[in-house]
């Protein structure tokens, strides 16, 4: 993670992708073998998740030795002789960290509550089965659309520091300086905005893609999962929000990408905060009426749109309602010219 962090930090984008192919090929592969193949159950899936995390670190290792270490060797940990100027304060760094780390902890508490609600419910121990096998491939399928999510936050910086810069220069100069007012910050503003919404349209193809084949699994070929016909039975219904969660989750990544890429880290910790306080009391609901592991993840779904919703919202949600009325005035504007044809005949 923090080398594929590294390498998207030095716009390379391609190889944290390839790394991901490689390690979701073996992994596959890994699983078909080991587990279905020689009958080693857990034993045989923990072997493939780790030959694959191997294979994407290996990926990821000739690039980063070539663009992050100085002079393509292994003196990582050598100190320069002179003492950069540009140093951060650890006040301004838990103040970029701790929203940060309320959106891991929302994350996690939402799993945890998730696995204790799908525990819980009616039939063990097959529930808890089919809900470990539906989130397993969540997992599998998030990283990528979280390599568009740090893409975002790589690429659209250098856009943002120039308008962040002169808003600065310019609140310095003139006490009643607004910037919605100013011309010069918009080539600036709009090539972020285009940044955004190409990372948003291609996030969407690609959740369609693996959305689609991650849920066609459970569907139709759960014998690769589990040989229990009891659990390949009992994951069928969850492939639908898996399919749910796991394209909604390209939004998610892509608009939380270009917020941390604009810094607005507050709206982030509040999106998050109220969305994790909302889903337990539903789970923990569906727990006390004896509700069925279908029931948390139709939770997990929505809490993905709530997700969704507000962070999209906050960024493209005054240039989808200006398409609107845009379209509504192009109307008004054809039937006038209509009319005045008519009357000019």
């Amino acid at each position: 993670g923090v080398v594929q962090a590294a390498l998207l930090g030095a716009k390379d984008s391609v190889t944290p992708l390839i790394s991901i192919l490689y390690s979701t090929i073996v992994n596959v592969f890994g699983d078909f073998l080991l587990v279905k193949q020689a009958n080693m159950g857990l034993r045989g899936a923990a072997i493939a998740t780790l030959l694959a995390q191997w294979a994407a670190t290996a990926a990821l290792l000739g690039p980063a030795r070539q663009r992050l270490v100085r002079n393509h060797s292994l003196g990582l940990w050598k100190k320069s002789k002179t003492e950069s100027t540009d140093s951060v304060s650890g006040r301004t760094f838990l103040g970029f960290a701790a929203p940060v780390l309320t959106l891991i902890l929302g994350k996690l508490a939402a799993f945890g509550f998730m696995t204790h609600s799908a525990a819980a419910v009616p039939g063990q121990p097959t529930p808890l089965a089919a809900h470990q096998i539906i989130l397993s491939l969540f997992f599998f399928v998030s990283p990528f659309m979280e390599v568009i999510s740090q893409t975002a936050q790589t690429f659209i910086p250098p856009y943002l520091a120039p308008a962040m810069d002169h808003i600065a220069k310019k609140a310095k100069s003139k006490s009643n300086y607004d910037p919605g007012q100013d011309g010069a910050l918009q080539p600036w503003l709009n090539s972020a905005f285009s940044v955004g919404t190409s990372l948003l349209k291609l996030g969407f193809v690609m959740a369609t893609i693996v959305a689609t084949l991650a849920s066609l699994i459970p569907a139709y070929f759960g014998g690769m999962l589990t040989s229990d016909s009891t659990v390949q039975e009992a994951v069928k219904p969850l492939a639908k929000y898996l399919w749910a969660g796991a394209f909604l989750t390209a939004p998610v990544a892509v608009s939380e990408g270009v917020l941390l890429a604009r810094r607005e880290l507050k709206y982030l910790a509040l999106v998050y905060v109220l969305s994790t306080a909302l889903l337990p009391p539903a789970l923990i609901r569906v727990k006390v009426l004896g509700g069925n592991v279908e029931q948390v993840w139709a939770c997990f779904a929505v809490f993905q749109l709530f997700r969704a919703a507000f962070f999209s919202g906050r960024i493209w949600s005054g240039s989808l309602f200006k398409s609107f009325a845009n379209i509504f005035r192009g109307g008004d504007a054809s039937g006038e010219a209509k009319r005045a044809g008519v009357k000019a005949s």
